[in-house]
């Protein structure tokens, strides 16, 4: 497993650009990815100092966070702050929660990783991967300032639900059908 939890699209470019390499020239597996890509269905999508990185936080390490500390008024946002404001949006519990089920989630593909991967599957895997590779590669070359816009669509969520889920070959031909969009 290589996690990040930085949420700049390089960063997790090179990250899975990296295990991609590594595995073409290894008989190793790695799962590279930024934690929410398990969370999806959560509605978790990362941020900062907001809503989800706050009660994660909260969750792990409750003595570093002092909600009191943030002004009452929910009007305005906070300076730093990237996403839900975590005032009316974080709790300990939601924290408790999504880390629960990334932990279960990853628990769960690094073991059908190590013990029910076919030499088939690990090729299907690394192709889906390269895919993954592909779109961010475009992505970040686009024009515009919202590059996270394909991101959040159902397309790509489906995409990057379905390889760790392990249906590699669902992963392929909707990671391919987002290319072709891409490419037009």
């Amino acid at each position: 497993m290589a996690i990040t939890g930085h949420y700049g699209i390089e960063q997790f470019y090179t990250l899975k650009r990296a295990a991609r390499e590594f595995m073409y020239k290894s008989n190793l597996m790695v799962a590279p990815m930024p934690e929410y890509e398990v969370a999806f269905e959560k509605g978790y999508r990362g941020d900062h100092a907001a809503k989800w990185e706050t009660s994660i936080l909260w969750a792990l390490r409750p003595e570093l966070v002092d909600m009191s500390r943030l002004s009452k008024n929910l009007e305005g946002p906070l300076e730093g702050v990237g996403g839900d404001d975590p005032r009316a949006h974080a709790s300990k519990e939601l924290g408790e929660g999504v880390v629960s089920h990334i932990v279960n989630r990853l628990s769960k593909l690094a073991l059908r990783m190590l013990r029910e991967t076919s030499p088939l599957d690990r090729a299907r895997y690394i192709r889906a991967l390269n895919i993954q590779v592909q779109i961010l590669e475009r992505v970040m070359k686009s024009p515009g300032e919202n590059k996270w816009a394909m991101m959040r669509t159902e397309a790509y969520e489906g995409f990057v639900n379905a390889l760790w889920r392990g249906d590699y070959v669902d992963a392929i031909k909707e990671g391919e059908a987002i290319l072709s969009r891409i490419n037009r």
